[in-house]
């Protein structure tokens, strides 16, 4: 059964990150994604990035087509005019000099969706500068949320977070434009950034900051949802069931409950000390964070006797509803069950490294489901496919132009 995107082209002119993951994630949904790279080395994550390359280009095509020469420049915009979809991370400059911009490409295809994605917005007197995800961190507030205070040694969270939150911004912006395409007949530009997505990712952050109306602003009080508050010392924590404990394999436990009262004699049922429910020193939450110190120390005895595996099953076999989790790091989520059974992690068949797991989609579709998903494309692997089936070349042509080195 097709994706909800089949029958959705889609021309990607994208390279490095941000621009990528959005081919990837339509080409999740069942779209048909068309990777347009430069002929002399294509997408330079190909060389830097390794399994970031392969991560953030599934389901893809490539072509190997040089834009500078006028013939590729046409063979390119055949491709266009039968697609629905653009997406680009290049600047607006190199675009047009491309002659990939959109009033050109929209010109030729007036029902084309655009997407055009940059650093810091497509207004304002920085909206031309490059950036980087970790620049991103720092300007957005993410930086000085996670380290503490915008005073304190910047902490800098690898992993590409807000590349990958940009990219899922514009898919969004994309399907709406899609719909509104089906209602009008006309296509448009879809702007995106990432310090736009970086802000709209910290809403709740962001929006606390702005109710206390404190610009610029380096000292918001402290309380829940701070974004400036001093990172969390879970010695320190008001909440023992919102904290975590470290077992005896040196692994840590994770509870998360705001409402603690209600499950507080559940929780000491279930980690095997009952006696802590009557002590009135922890009869209510207020009196467990006047005590917690010496709470603290008793919790911290009772999960450094089992490593986290016995606490797991432990709590499981005393059924214990209230919300826990293991501080996984990322390697363990291949063997998650929970993780699995959903195919947030799946296996995909690569064509040198066989059988090998990978991020899934993190949607189902009850009428749609989603399709088995592909590896990465080698460089250019679709050129001939992709400019005979659909831009209508002939071999003549095809041979002709990479003779010529348009193609690759």
């Amino acid at each position: 059964m097709p994706g909800p995107l089949e029958g959705i082209r889609v021309i990607e002119l994208s390279v490095i990150h941000v621009g990528p993951p959005i081919g990837y994630i339509l080409g999740d949904l069942g779209a048909e994604v068309i990777k347009v790279e430069r002929p002399d080395g294509g997408d330079p994550f190909r060389s830097m990035g390794g399994f970031w390359f392969e991560a953030i280009n599934r389901n893809k095509k490539s072509i190997a087509l040089d834009l500078k020469q006028e013939e590729g420049r046409q063979a390119f915009y055949r491709l266009v005019d039968k697609s629905d979809v653009f997406v680009s991370n290049y600047p607006e400059a190199l675009l047009d000099r491309l002659g990939a911009g959109y009033d050109i490409l929209g010109g030729r295809n007036p029902r084309l969706v655009y997407a055009s994605v940059g650093s810091y917005g497509p207004q304002g007197p920085e909206k031309g500068r490059r950036a980087f995800e970790a620049l991103i961190q720092a300007r957005s507030g993410f930086t000085a949320n996670i380290s503490g205070g915008p005073t304190d040694a910047p902490m800098l969270l690898e992993g590409g977070l807000f590349d990958q939150t940009t990219a899922t911004v514009m898919v969004y912006g994309l399907l709406a434009a899609l719909v509104s395409r089906e209602r009008t007949g006309k296509g448009q530009k879809v702007e995106g950034s990432l310090l736009g997505s970086a802000i709209h990712f910290q809403h709740g952050a962001v929006n606390y900051a702005l109710w206390h109306e404190v610009f610029p602003d380096m000292s918001l009080p402290e309380g829940e949802g701070s974004p400036l508050a001093p990172r969390l010392d879970r010695a320190e924590a008001s909440n023992a069931l919102y904290n975590w404990y470290k077992c005896s394999d040196g692994r840590w436990i994770m509870f998360c409950e705001p409402d603690p009262d209600r499950w507080w004699g559940e929780f000491c049922r279930a980690i095997g000390a009952p006696d802590l429910t009557d002590d009135p020193r922890y009869a209510d939450a207020g009196a467990r964070s006047a005590n917690r110190q010496e709470l603290y120390a008793k919790l911290d005895e009772i999960f450094a006797q089992k490593t986290l595996a016995s606490w797991l099953k432990a709590l499981q076999e005393a059924e214990l509803s209230m919300a826990y989790s293991p501080v996984n790091s990322p390697a363990e989520l291949a063997q998650d069950p929970q993780a699995t059974a959903n195919r947030y992690i799946t296996e995909i068949e690569h064509p040198k490294r066989g059988k090998m797991k990978v991020a899934g989609i993190p949607l189902r579709f009850s009428g749609t489901p989603t399709s088995t998903m592909s590896a990465a494309p080698e460089l250019g692997e679709h050129t001939d496919e992709v400019l005979s089936q659909i831009g209508g070349l002939s071999s003549e042509e095809i041979a002709r132009l990479r003779s010529q080195g348009v193609m690759g």
